[in-house]
């Protein structure tokens, strides 16, 4: 937990200060365990700024470690057809729900 001064760096709010958390790799960042974009995922005691560019370095070494590059061409494809039928304001959206419930929150 932070200081009382300490605010969030996703929200910039101070809200609930017990649920304020400082990055573990990053630790310049402060965060609120419910001001995640990467929620229902495991929870970390990561900023989502480091989440994210785990999750792109994963999704890289996972393209570039393919069984061969049929299959890598063959799941761009896929994300191409995807990608047509929806529009560019949506695809950037997280799947599922935002924000979590109060309920969770103070559980």
């Amino acid at each position: 937990m932070a200081n009382t001064n300490t605010v969030c760096s996703m929200c910039g709010d101070i809200g609930f200060p017990e649920k304020l958390f400082q990055c573990i790799r990053c630790c310049s960042r402060f965060q609120h365990s419910y001001c995640t974009n990467y929620y229902g995922e495991r929870t970390t005691r990561l900023c989502d700024w480091c989440l994210s560019e785990e999750k792109h370095r994963l999704q890289y070494s996972k393209k570039s470690a393919g069984a061969g590059g049929d299959r890598v061409k063959e799941n761009e494809d896929r994300q191409e057809t995807r990608s047509r039928g929806k529009s560019s304001a949506s695809s950037s959206k997280p799947a599922g729900r935002r924000y979590k419930l109060l309920k969770d929150v103070l559980s």
